[in-house]
Parts: structure tokens; C-alpha cells; sequence
């Protein structure tokens, strides 16, 4: 039996898009998988392609996934010019863990309108998806979205869900971004700082 907090009802939570466009017009497509999302406010029923089990499966990365409203997710899912930043929906079976839950079934829930990012695209994306669109410019923005609507788990929630869990992910988490400061810091005095942040993505 998994330790993993179950959690019942809709949960929301950041993620973001590639868009394509295809012989039905442009899509919402994940970025990793390739998976077109379906349009309507219909979900995404997440299914384990690896093991054919019903997802989320503990021990296993399947399942529809997104972070925690905070600074550091929230930037990434604004830093990209190439793809679309929102929230999610989720329900069904949901796991949740340090940054972010894995749920069974997901729906755009909100586009992030972008300035400079082709504000008409997304506005056709949020009728096919029949989801709401909120116009901002900075992740601390986002962050305050969410507080203010009841969007997604803050960290006291997630710390009184996972207890001990929390506080061992909090300190891997903070040694991590520690040991990538010091080689960004490093092969910038070798290679240049540019390359640097290009070889972890930080651009």
C-alpha cells in the first residue's frame, strides 16, 4: 500500500502546452508525450503507456501531471515563449507529492494570456476548450491569481498532507538547487555563463 496522499474532489494545479495546428484546427498537445488534449471541456483520462496499469500508480510517473501554485513553478511554466502556460483541473484518483500531484482525469481549466504571446491564439484555445483566460505578465502575478480564486494547494496544505515526507523534500529540494548553483557557477567560469544556463534550461 502506497504512503502517497489520495486526494478526493477537484484539485488545480500549473502546467503548460505546446500548440499545434492541425487538419482541425490548433491543439493543445503536452509537451513531453505528444498527447492532444481533448476540446469541449471534455478531460484527459490519463492511462500508464508503460505498464498498462490504471494511473496514477504509485512508484510510477503516469498519470496527468502538475505543480503547486508557487514562485519557482510558476516560473516555469512563464518562461517559455514556444509554450502556453495555464491551470488545470483535475479529479478522479490524485496523488500528491512535494511539487505537484499526478490525477486520473484533467482539463484546461485557465490559459495564461501572456503580453507578446499571441493574445488571439489563446483566446480561440480558450473557446475550443471552453476555458477561462487570465491575462498576466509575471509569475509572482500567477501566484496571487491562484491565492486569490482558491486555485491549488499552498505549502502549509501539501506540508499537513505529506507531514515528515514534506520536510525530507523541502531539504533534497534546496540541496539540489544548491549543487546547480555551483555548477552554473562553475562552467560559466569555463565555458561562459550563457552556455551555462542554456545546458539546465534556465533561458
Amino acid at each position: 500500500m502506497s504512503d502517497i496522499p489520495l486526494v478526493p474532489g477537484r484539485v488545480y494545479g500549473l502546467r503548460l502546452w505546446r500548440v499545434v495546428a492541425g487538419e482541425h484546427g490548433e491543439r493543445l498537445v503536452s509537451p513531453d508525450l505528444a498527447v492532444e488534449w481533448p476540446t469541449g471541456g471534455l478531460p484527459l483520462a490519463a492511462r500508464c503507456e508503460r505498464h498498462g496499469h490504471t494511473a496514477p500508480a504509485p512508484g510510477c510517473k503516469c498519470g496527468v501531471c502538475a505543480w503547486h501554485p508557487r514562485t519557482s513553478t510558476a516560473r516555469k511554466v512563464m518562461q517559455w515563449r514556444w509554450y502556453l502556460p495555464g491551470i488545470v483541473e483535475a479529479w478522479g484518483a490524485v496523488e500528491v507529492h512535494y511539487a505537484g500531484f499526478r490525477a486520473e482525469w484533467a482539463r484546461p481549466h485557465t490559459l495564461i494570456s501572456v503580453p507578446s504571446r499571441f493574445p488571439k491564439q489563446v483566446e480561440r484555445l480558450a473557446e475550443t476548450y471552453r476555458a477561462e483566460i487570465v491575462e498576466l505578465s509575471r509569475p509572482a502575478a500567477l501566484v496571487r491569481h491562484c491565492e486569490r480564486s482558491g486555485l491549488g494547494f499552498d505549502e502549509p496544505t501539501v506540508s499537513a498532507l505529506l507531514g515528515d515526507e514534506y520536510e525530507q523534500a523541502r531539504r533534497a529540494t534546496r540541496r539540489q538547487r544548491t549543487a546547480e548553483a555551483a555548477w552554473v557557477a562553475g562552467a560559466g567560469l569555463m565555458i561562459g555563463a550563457p552556455v551555462a544556463a542554456a545546458a539546465l534550461g534556465l533561458f
